[in-house]
């Protein structure tokens, strides 16, 4: 795989449903990264979860970037990530690229994917939840928006949003 910024070829990106031979692989990397923050308390129940995620094009879905036998990323579009904002639905989550491969382009490639697959399925606003100081930034460098700060599990979590339909609209003008 050759990576030049914001573009990776040899990669590709598709449904977890279609690659359902590393759903172990996922729901390891996801329980090591945010097993408390889904309400798992098992790696054998995230597995369960994800398998859940790999049944059908619906939502939620799981998307994985991969060169040739590789998993290099995941990107989720999900119903609800966090619990005190369930009426803010659905949600870009379980965002994950392998250390070795950041910084390369894969995570803007997934993050692409997933809201293009997002707006295909008629989704007017994405939104998301993350810590710390420089994911934010990350992500309003790829059009994301402020929404709010909000305390969950002891620390201070940012939400932001992403909207689809203003996207569309200005995709269809040019």
């Amino acid at each position: 795989m050759t990576c030049k910024p914001n573009h990776c070829i040899g990669m590709r990106i598709e449904r977890l449903s279609d690659h359902r031979h590393w759903i172990d692989q996922v729901a390891r990397w996801h329980f090591e990264e945010w097993g408390i923050l889904t309400g798992c308390t098992s790696l054998g129940q995230y597995v369960a979860m994800v398998e859940r995620f790999a049944e059908d094009d619906a939502m939620p879905f799981v998307l994985v970037a991969f060169s040739g036998r590789e998993l290099l990323g995941t990107a989720s579009i999900l119903v609800h990530d966090l619990e005190i904002r369930r009426e803010l639905s659905p949600w870009f989550g379980q965002f994950f690229v392998t250390p070795p491969h950041r910084k390369h382009g894969i995570g803007t490639a997934l993050l692409r994917a997933a809201t293009e697959e997002a707006r295909r399925l008629g989704i007017a606003t994405l939104y998301l939840y993350t810590s710390g100081r420089d994911l934010p930034v990350y992500y309003s460098r790829h059009g994301w928006i402020f929404r709010e700060k909000v305390r969950y599990l002891d620390e201070e979590r940012t939400i932001m949003q992403y909207g689809l339909a203003a996207k569309q609209d200005q995709a269809s003008e040019s």
